[in-house]
């Protein structure tokens, strides 16, 4: 990363905290979209892993009721894996720009509901039946989008729980889906030992917001501060919904394959109003270095041996092929 977008991914998960502390807006939703729109989205993801992690452990060490909510919602809980194996599935296969209209369209989402307060109430005897499908549906959309508010947040709401056992409830998944796609995004090629330790570093930036807005919701009312927070959030979110496809960040990236004695060369990005996106068709981690030249290749020429095909849902480590790509910078 550049210094430029170090700062920026700084100034987003400042800003993060200091939603969260001053309104309890979600971490995670509240970063991405300012990371996102400045780098991408599958790098902004990993960038906000562990500053939200730090922060929803520390909520659920001060919400009590572990233990109960814990069992209660257990299924719930277990879902959150396969849902977010599939979206981290998906997430290696489809254009990282279509996630991001996807993840701006959570967040309009999401402000419209919060904006609106309907009252929707769940009676307990449905509850065992919902919590499976409501886990999976939240850990599809977090491996997607890196959001981790939607179906959660709504579907606690509903069941009238109290304020702890909510907080509780909705942190137990939050910290669970983290350790999971801290996994899952090192596993498809998001999340390197460089990207790890930006995001580790953003753990002071992101608590320091949170003791900040703390102090800001002693001093103004919460509501006017939260109305306009949602506010920046669905402008980023229409941002994102609107935003031209940016194939990657990997314009004017030619990318020769070869499988034995055959080879192709294929240029991605765009050529005057002719996209190429053959290079969607690489595996994510390939995609990535595509748009972050490591220092080993020289900026130049990146070497890897990976599988073009694409996996079933729940297959999303790296695979080894006779396929093998020589990729360099055009130009």
């Amino acid at each position: 990363m550049t210094p430029a977008e170090i700062s920026i991914a700084i100034a987003g998960l400042a800003f993060a905290g200091l939603v969260k502390g001053a309104t309890g807006i979600g971490y995670s939703t509240s970063a991405l979209p300012i990371i996102a729109l400045a780098i991408g989205l599958e790098r902004a993801m990993p960038l906000v892993l562990l500053p939200s992690l730090s922060s929803n452990l520390s909520v659920m060490f001060s919400a009590g009721e572990f233990g109960s909510t814990l069992h209660r919602f257990r299924w719930l809980y277990v879902a959150l894996l396969p849902g977010l194996v599939c979206g981290l599935s998906a997430l290696a296969w489809i254009s990282a720009d279509n996630a991001a209209h996807v993840l701006g369209a959570i967040i309009v989402g999401y402000v419209v509901y919060t904006t609106w307060k309907p009252t929707l109430v769940i009676a307990k005897a449905v509850e065992p039946y919902l919590n499976f499908p409501v886990g999976f549906a939240n850990g599809f959309i977090n491996g997607l989008t890196g959001s981790q508010l939607l179906p959660i947040v709504p579907y606690g709401l509903s069941l009238d729980l109290s304020p702890n056992t909510f907080i509780q409830f909705a942190n137990i998944g939050f910290t669970l889906s983290s350790l999971i796609m801290l996994v899952g995004l090192q596993r498809i090629g998001f999340l390197d030992t460089h990207t790890f330790v930006v995001s580790l570093a953003g753990v002071v930036p992101g608590l320091a917001g949170v003791a900040l807005g703390t102090r800001i919701r002693r001093a103004i009312s919460p509501d006017v501060f939260r109305r306009r927070a949602l506010a920046v959030l669905a402008a980023m979110g229409v941002l994102l919904m609107l935003a031209r496809p940016s194939h990657d960040g990997m314009a004017g990236t030619e990318v020769k394959m070869m499988t034995g004695q055959e080879s192709r060369v294929v240029r991605c990005g765009t050529s005057g109003k002719r996209h190429d996106t053959d290079c969607h068709h690489l595996h994510p981690a390939l995609r990535v270095a595509l748009a972050r030249p490591t220092a080993a290749s020289g900026g130049s020429t990146v070497d890897h041996r990976y599988a073009f095909r694409r996996p079933p849902c729940g297959s999303i480590s790296r695979q080894h092929d006779d396929g093998r790509a020589l990729v360099r910078k055009a130009g």
